[in-house]
This record gives structure tokens, C-alpha cells and sequence, in this order.
């Protein structure tokens, strides 16, 4: 933002006259519009947003993007990136219908599903019912275990449980279940979800969401400042 700043200064300075068109993708943070506000820009130019918040990386894979949402909320403490996955989520309901059953595991997975119950009931989702989608978040990935500690002592909702009349949709299709990992995932987890969802007897075909795909050098990278 200060380099955007910066040019704008530089224009005014030389008395050139433009006009400046500022986007954000998904959406503009009040710490942005404070620093437009502060330089004396924020009137100059004309703020707009695109509401990208997912993006299709497989037909079962979704990603929310999200490269430093574990450093974020777990080290400098802002939890803007759960904000961010629980709006993706909402807006799935828009188009597939509201998620009748959310199961969370781990602190950031239930602040997430809070936020989501919060934005079902400030903007309910009128569209009509298509399929039963299961959400269950998780970050229990390996950034996430080294928040969690132990799974007896970490906050959580129910497990999820399969039950007679949730296993098939109406018109025969089993159900789905949107597992959502906070913090990112591996490849070999995907393939191990995939592994399960393709076995004889599953009740449930699952779909990926994630904040990132991880390794265990990106892993490291996500707590270690670029020098230089």
C-alpha cells in the first residue's frame, strides 16, 4: 500500500491528473483504507473488490489461498484468515444450499464454524435445498498438530457420525462432506482421502478444501522472514 501511495505522491507532485483504480482481492482490509486514509489518497481513488475467495485446483481439491493463514492466526494473532475461509464457505451455500451438519476439530476450526453460524444467521441462504453436504473442518495437518497438542484437550465439536437416513441424498447419490484443513495439506493426505472415499462401503464421497498445499519446506518458509 505505501508504494501505491508512493507513485500517487510522486503524480501529484508533478501536477499530472489521473485517475486510480485500486482492487483487492477478495476484499479491502480496514488496515488498508487506514493507510490510504492516513497518506492523504484514499479520496484520489476509486476502491473496488473481487470477491475471489476459491479457487479449483482438482475436481475434489479447493483452495481457499491462504499461503500464510496458520502464521497469521496462530503467531501474529490475526484471525482475518478465518474470517476469510468461513466466508468461502458461506458462499457455497448459495450455490448447493446450506450445509445442514458442521463438525470442527481444533480451536481454529471451531472459531470458523462460529463464524459461519454467524454469517447463516445475519445472511440465510434462500436458495433451495440441492444436495446434503457434510462440512468438517480440520487442521489437523502438520502445522496444525503443532497447535493442537492432543486431540482429548483440543476444543471441538461432535465427530462425525454416519447415520441411516444422511448416507444417500434423495435421488441416490451418496452424501457429500467437504473436509476443510486450516493451516494446509499434504499430497499424501489427499491421496489418503481419496483412497478412503474410493473404498467399498464409504458412505460419503469427499471433496478437499484448503488453505494451502504444503511440504515440508514450505512448511518452514511459513515461520521464517525472507532476508534481503
Amino acid at each position: 500500500m505505501k508504494c501505491i501511495c508512493s507513485n500517487v505522491h510522486d503524480d501529484v507532485s508533478k501536477g499530472l491528473q489521473r485517475e486510480y483504480f485500486v482492487y483487492f482481492v477478495p476484499h479491502c482490509t480496514v488496515v488498508c483504507e487506514k493507510i490510504l486514509e492516513e497518506e492523504n489518497v484514499y479520496n484520489l481513488m476509486t476502491i473496488g473488490e473481487y470477491p475471489l475467495y476459491i479457487v479449483p485446483l482438482d475436481e475434489d481439491v479447493l483452495s481457499f489461498e491462504l499461503d500464510l493463514a496458520y502464521k497469521e492466526s496462530q503467531v501474529d494473532r490475526d484471525t482475518s484468515s478465518l474470517w476469510h475461509i468461513a466466508k468461502a464457505i458461506h458462499k457455497l451455500e448459495f450455490s448447493f444450499g446450506v450445509i445442514p451438519n458442521v463438525r470442527a476439530k481444533g480451536k481454529a476450526s471451531v472459531r470458523v464454524a462460529d463464524i459461519l453460524n454467524r454469517m447463516q444467521a445475519e445472511e440465510p441462504v434462500n436458495s433451495p435445498y440441492v444436495d446434503m453436504v457434510t462440512l468438517m473442518l480440520s487442521q489437523l495437518t502438520y502445522e496444525g498438530l503443532l497447535d493442537e497438542g492432543r486431540f482429548s484437550s483440543s476444543p471441538s465439536y461432535d465427530t462425525l457420525q454416519a447415520s441411516a437416513n444422511m448416507d444417500k441424498v434423495a435421488d441416490g447419490r451418496w452424501s457429500l462432506v467437504l473436509v476443510v484443513f486450516i493451516g494446509g495439506i499434504t499430497f499424501a493426505e489427499i491421496s489418503a482421502l481419496r483412497f478412503l472415499s474410493a473404498q467399498e462401503g464409504m458412505a460419503y464421497d469427499l471433496i478437499v478444501g484448503t488453505t494451502k498445499i504444503v511440504s515440508g519446506h514450505s512448511l518452514a518458509e511459513t515461520f521464517v522472514e525472507r532476508l534481503g
